[in-house]
Parts: C-alpha cells; structure tokens; sequence
C-alpha cells in the first residue's frame, strides 16, 4: 500500500490506541537522545517539540500509524534494552498513551522529562477538560514497571 492510499484510508477508528502511538513515538525519540519533550496530540497528528536539539517535528496520523505497526513487528525481535524501562522515552510516552485512551478525547498536551540516575522520569498529560495524567500517578506507574522487571530479572 502506497503513502497516498494510506492518508485516504486511514480514519480516526482505524488510528491505532495512543499507547501503541506514543510507545512508536517514544522509540525514535529514544533515539535522539534527548532529556525532555512536548507534544500536542490532535485529530490532525502530533507535534513533537524539543527544545534542545531539533525544535519542532510534525507527525500526521497515517505516518504514526506506519511507525506502530512496524514497532508491533519488532516487539520480542530484538535484545532488551541495557536502559532501565522508566530511562526510555518508549516506556514513558507509552504511560502517557495509556492514560489517554483511558480519558478519550482528540486534543492532548503532553509535557515530560527523562530523570537522572535512579531517578523517575516526569510525566503530565493535560486535555481541555483537565489533567489526564499527573507526574506523581505517572512516577507511580513507573515503579510498578521497575518492579516488575526487576522481579523478573530484567533490566530493560
């Protein structure tokens, strides 16, 4: 299927979840290798911004929704991540995803930051009706995951 035949077909049901989105997302920032992010998330697509280092990106929908089904394919293909979860954008923009499929609604802002060492990323997600994610329930969430890998003997 051609770019063209994507964009025409693609239709808001057809939109993968925002955790599946922003888990996609999350990856290629990881590999920017930057410390904080905003997005705008809206009908339209995501604005990625970080200001330290590339300014302003734009995604539209059908582009993110190519970018969750290829990092659904790669899911259990390659070796752990020698990075802690809560140290990856990945896990982080995925927590921020999961909290707005939960609230639904198109227009979202997203607002996060990797911590230092052994530190919790922050993490706020706010709509126009209100704060959909908090940076305490976000480092919360993110201790779970920890826990959970470390109990499992994982580190990423």
């Amino acid at each position: 299927m051609t770019l063209r035949e994507v964009v025409e077909t693609t239709r808001e049901g057809d939109r993968p979840s925002y955790q599946d989105t922003l888990r996609a997302l999350g990856a290629l920032v990881d590999a920017w290798r930057v410390r904080c992010v905003r997005l705008w998330v809206s009908p339209a697509g995501v604005r990625v911004v970080v200001p330290t280092r590339f300014g302003e990106r734009w995604f539209a929908w059908p582009q993110l929704q190519q970018m969750a089904e290829a990092r659904s394919r790669l899911r259990g293909q390659r070796r752990p991540s020698p990075q802690v979860p809560t140290a990856r954008w990945e896990v982080v923009l995925r927590l921020a995803g999961h909290a707005m499929d939960r609230t639904g609604g198109q227009y979202f802002l997203v607002e996060a930051a990797l911590g230092g060492r052994g530190q919790a990323a922050t993490c706020v997600v706010e709509s126009p009706q209100g704060v959909v994610l908090t940076a305490e329930e976000a480092v919360r969430q993110q201790v779970e995951i920890a826990w959970h890998y470390w109990r499992r003997g994982r580190r990423g």
